[in-house]
């Protein structure tokens, strides 16, 4: 594959990722409170949604590798903040399925880590833009 395709296939998985990550938060909002039936059955979108942002952003960093000389240090920082940010997302919300008292602490921290991911999302496309 040449440079220019792993280019844009990065790009192809970074805006699809970057448009998913809101509509994903807008799920979850939505079919937590206006939905009903089974926790775990009506929130099944969100979570497909959220792996799936998770995944074009692992796709998007592998294929960016080659690229990564042209980001400034603020910029990679930035983008390994959002990645990792992801990774925690997909880890509080797994821990989420599970029943327990410690559910309202990990749901304020699944959306605090929603709200810092977004930032950093905007600030990394702002700076590569």
């Amino acid at each position: 594959m040449a440079y220019d395709e792993c280019v844009s296939g990065s790009d192809t998985a970074a805006w699809a990722a970057t448009a998913l990550f809101p509509s994903t938060a807008a799920a979850g909002f939505v079919l937590r409170r206006f939905v009903t039936g089974r926790f775990a059955i009506r929130l099944r979108p969100h979570f497909v949604l959220g792996y799936a942002v998770f995944g074009l952003a692992l796709v998007h960093t592998a294929l960016a590798m080659g690229a990564m000389h042209t980001l400034s240090a603020t910029d990679l920082q930035l983008a390994t903040l959002a990645l990792a940010g992801l990774a925690l997302q997909a880890f509080l919300g797994a821990s989420l399925q599970a029943p327990g008292a410690y559910r309202t602490v990990l749901r304020r921290w699944h959306l605090a880590t929603t709200w810092s991911v977004a930032l950093f999302i905007a600030a990394h496309v702002l700076l590569t833009l």
